[in-house]
């Protein structure tokens, strides 16, 4: 697909790897030498890419078992997993959550899909659940409200 440049692939080998039921483990030890420098390759895919791959990946691995779907983040990444979702994944989709609580209450339009999604309160959020926040960027407070879920990571929320 040249709709966005580079192409990831790694990501792409990893997944389908794990998609034909292989297994991967982590070796506390280098194996290869990776060099890494401003003009490698692989700064050259784009965001959108790796979040297509990513997608992609897992509609063919968690979709088929999940009915319904929520979205946790109403921000720029949780709409673009939903601009770029298949129709069958967006159908399942019933909710957005987040914290903001100006969101909440609110709805998310999708003008290509003619579809209108609420966006309610994380509190209220039903697994199964998308998680489309950065990591790491709230002092956490986003780990510490998934904690509080109680939620199984791989059935609950992904």
């Amino acid at each position: 697909d040249e709709s966005y440049p580079g192409c990831p692939e790694d990501m792409i080998f990893f997944y389908r790897w794990i998609e034909k039921g292989f297994r991967l483990f982590r070796v506390d030890q280098p194996l290869v030498l990776y060099r890494y420098h401003l003009s490698a390759t692989s700064f050259s895919v784009h965001r959108l890419r790796l979040l297509e791959e990513k997608i992609r990946h897992f509609e063919r691995m968690i979709m088929p078992q999940v009915e319904r779907l929520t979205i946790w983040g109403a921000g720029r990444d949780g709409k673009k997993f939903f601009q770029f979702a298949s129709d069958e994944t967006k159908s399942k989709v019933v909710a957005f959550c987040d914290v903001d609580p100006k969101k909440m209450g609110t709805s998310y339009h999708d003008f290509n899909s003619k579809m209108t999604i609420p966006i309610i309160s994380f509190v209220d959020a039903q697994s199964p659940v998308v998680i489309c926040v950065a990591l790491d960027r709230t002092n956490g407070e986003f780990e510490n409200n998934l904690i509080s879920k109680n939620w199984t990571e791989g059935s609950d929320f992904w």
